[in-house]
């Protein structure tokens, strides 16, 4: 069972990976560069997540490998 928390993570990974998408069809017509620009894209939305989860006051979650949120 997926808690509120663990849905909201899944809709901004989500999101992150369709704008990735978006910029990754672009990137054919614009060079290596768009594509470039839309892979750091994707890490850096990644790592703002983990950021977020690591700081937030969940204390009955725990982040393990792979962005996993567990129950404790």
């Amino acid at each position: 069972m997926m808690s509120w928390t663990g849905d909201k993570i899944g809709d901004l990974v989500s999101q992150g990976i369709n704008k990735a998408g978006g910029m990754s069809q672009q990137a054919g017509a614009a060079g290596y560069k768009t594509a470039e620009g839309a892979a750091k894209a994707v890490v850096a939305k990644g790592k703002s997540l983990i950021k977020k989860i690591e700081n937030a006051e969940l204390p009955e979650y725990k982040l393990i490998d792979n962005m996993n949120l567990v129950h404790i």
